[in-house]
């Protein structure tokens, strides 16, 4: 039904009837482009005018229009020639030859934002790890070169994060760019030793584990829910991850260089949160094998799945500056003590120096070997109250002594 429209002199012009009095001011002989831009206030103005003094200012001219508009506006409407100076002649011809532009409704405005978005950045990454041959893959998570560094050092990975953030995919990744075959386990309260370390049956013969397999043949191995394990039968494992060779029920196994273990948790081995109430306090002597990762939600990888582009957090794998053996053997010995001084239950052991210096030689920075190896999902008080005293200690030239 065609919208009819009231009286003028009385017509309140509003969003419900715009359109038609812009067809009534149009078939008064404006063109497109003169009534497209105008207001709710000026096209009710130019409306309720009845000497029509106003739709002739728009015009710019002083000839009087017909006081009726047409049914059906002419397809190609001409403007009469205008009386007045030249200027306002020249006006309505300029208006009239101007391409009359789409009015910007909502399908207009998404069609736009299509046409001059950005394109999204390829979901590829191209990485070289030492001599091994350029893999190329889906874009990661922005810590993944972080994580990678870790395990071309050969330091166990403990990857620590909210559920969903990319832990289970990242170590498959890490697997890919190392060149190295990938097996997993899934651990909880019911996982036992057999489960990792396989079983003899009934007559005798042995069943070996897929951790056992990875661990003698080479590869990553990702223990998915770590911390959900009971903490008993996960102390099984340090034997694994700190020494040459391991005990199985089929006798000694010599660990293989390329042996790469990680380790998914959703806290860092103290116990149950109120977000993860199924997770245990772990072993400190556990927890001590290893360089702690802290493994945010990344947004922008999150975006990327859908094909939106968002700038990812920046990571410098060299922050705060590469130390030498003996810079990073300082600072150890300096946080250990300072641990001790405030009587912190945590444990910083000579491991934290040699995983330190085969991270160092990876060319990982300082900031990162502090919140890895040093501070390992300290709260942040603690953190900073452990900070300085180390600091105090360091300054004090005897710091060495007994």
């Amino acid at each position: 039904m065609q919208y009819i429209l009231p009286p003028r002199g009385y017509a309140a012009v509003d969003s419900t009837n715009r359109g038609e009095v812009r067809k009534w001011i149009t078939g008064r002989g404006a063109t497109y482009a003169q009534v497209s831009g105008l207001t709710v206030a000026e096209l009710s103005r130019i409306y309720n005018d009845e000497t029509d003094a106003a739709l002739n200012e728009l015009l710019g001219t002083q000839t009087a229009q017909p006081t009726a508009a047409p049914a059906t506006p002419a397809a190609h409407q001409t403007v009469p020639a205008p009386t007045g100076d030249t200027a306002a002649a020249l006006k309505a011809l300029i208006e009239t030859l101007r391409p009359q532009a789409p009015e910007l409704d909502e399908a207009r405005i998404i069609d736009l934002i299509r046409q001059h978005a950005p394109t999204p950045e390829p979901r590829q990454l191209t990485i070289s790890v030492n001599e091994r041959p350029v893999v190329t893959m889906d874009r990661q998570h922005y810590r993944f070169p972080l994580l990678l560094a870790t395990l071309a050092a050969r330091v166990p990975a403990y990857l620590v994060g909210p559920a969903g953030t990319g832990k289970t995919s990242a170590a498959h990744a890490a697997a890919n760019a190392l060149g190295l075959p990938f097996a997993a386990v899934s651990v909880g309260p019911m996982t036992s030793k057999s489960d990792l370390f396989g079983m003899r049956d009934a007559h005798g013969v042995y069943h070996e584990s897929d951790l056992v397999k990875t661990a003698r043949n080479g590869g990553v191995f990702l223990f998915d829910e770590f911390d959900a394990g009971n903490p008993g039968t996960l102390t099984a494992c340090n034997m694994l991850l700190a020494n040459g060779s391991f005990s199985t029920p089929a006798g000694m196994v010599e660990k293989h260089a390329d042996f790469v273990p990680i380790f998914g948790l959703n806290t860092y081995g103290t116990g149950a949160s109120r977000e993860y109430v199924g997770r245990n306090q772990l072993d400190a002597a556990t927890l001590d094998r290893g360089a702690f990762l802290d493994w945010p939600l990344d947004e922008s990888l999150e975006a990327s799945f859908v094909g939106v582009q968002l700038s990812a957090p920046t990571l410098r794998l060299d922050a705060g500056s590469v130390p030498t053996p003996a810079e990073w053997l300082q600072i150890v010995q300096v946080t250990r003590r300072a641990v001790s001084a405030i009587g912190l239950r945590h444990i910083i052991s000579p491991r934290a120096t040699i995983y330190g210096a085969q991270l160092a030689a990876a060319g990982i920075g300082l900031d990162h070997l502090r919140q890895c190896l040093l501070v390992k999902g300290l709260d942040a008080a603690t953190a900073a109250k452990l900070s300085e005293k180390a600091a105090e200690i360091a300054n004090n030239p005897n710091f060495f002594a007994a």
